[in-house]
């Protein structure tokens, strides 16, 4: 299971404040689009803590362009990760039988023109539930208000669509679910295919698609699951602009 857990929702205001004395509700339209700018002093890592989804870029997987990445846990002595996801800027090259592809750069190169966007985040492979955030969204000011998530979009790494289309024969697949959660109970599930394969044709996305995700409904957490029907493609797709209306009482 590939883990994320967005803490977005929690950045605009600070439960300690309240007093449960609630007067004034107000609505947000939250969007995770991954973007940051050291230019206006968002320090990521000084914001995150120690122990956090941040890592400098210089984490020594042997990836090799200047971006961040995020995970849950990183190996102290190898400084790899043991689990969660990675913020990638790589793109640009959607999938052709021409293209020599490399894993350790490739695994975080969406499958999606250039233009498509600037910052996504990828879900990575980890066998190590221990090292992995309970769930994969999390609205951490539940107790004082609702959230209703909106929609993302979602594709795949290049080396995922390389691979989907070596190995797939008709009625494979690569499909995504998310499943949203409250009280303990599943509110709704909502699922999409990001890669099908019939009439000997495997069928790639050439663009980012959307995941509506209206139906989950009032939410407290939301885990997402990708489901590869072989096992010779890996298990891992792209994640962007994730958005949620947050309401708050206060």
């Amino acid at each position: 299971m590939k883990k994320i857990l967005v803490v977005f929702f929690a950045a605009f205001l600070v439960a300690s404040c309240f007093d449960h004395e609630y007067q004034t509700s107000k609505s947000y339209n939250m969007l995770a689009s991954f973007e940051y700018d050291k230019q206006y002093g968002y320090d990521m890592s000084n914001y995150f803590g120690n122990d956090s989804l941040y890592c400098e870029h210089t984490y020594g997987y042997g990836l090799g362009w200047d971006d961040m990445g995020f995970c849950h846990k990183v190996d102290s002595l190898t400084r790899e990760f043991q689990g969660g996801f990675v913020l990638s800027r790589l793109k640009g090259k959607v999938y052709a039988d021409s293209l020599e592809l490399n894993k350790d750069i490739d695994l975080y190169r969406v499958n999606a023109p250039a233009d498509s966007s600037r910052m996504y985040v990828v879900f990575i492979e980890s066998e190590l539930e221990e090292h992995m955030p309970k769930h994969d969204v999390e609205f951490m000011m539940d107790e004082y208000g609702t959230c209703k998530v909106i929609g993302c979009y979602v594709n795949v790494p290049l080396y995922v669509a390389a691979a989907a289309v070596k190995e797939f024969k008709d009625g494979d697949y690569l499909s995504l679910k998310a499943t949203g959660y409250r009280e303990g109970k599943v509110t709704s599930e909502k699922s999409i295919d990001l890669i099908t394969c019939g009439d000997g044709k495997v069928n790639l996305a050439q663009k980012w698609l959307t995941l509506d995700l209206s139906a989950l409904g009032d939410i407290q957490y939301v885990d997402f699951d990708v489901i590869s029907s072989n096992e010779n493609v890996p298990e891992v797709f792209c994640l962007d602009n994730f958005g949620a209306q947050v309401s708050i009482a206060y």
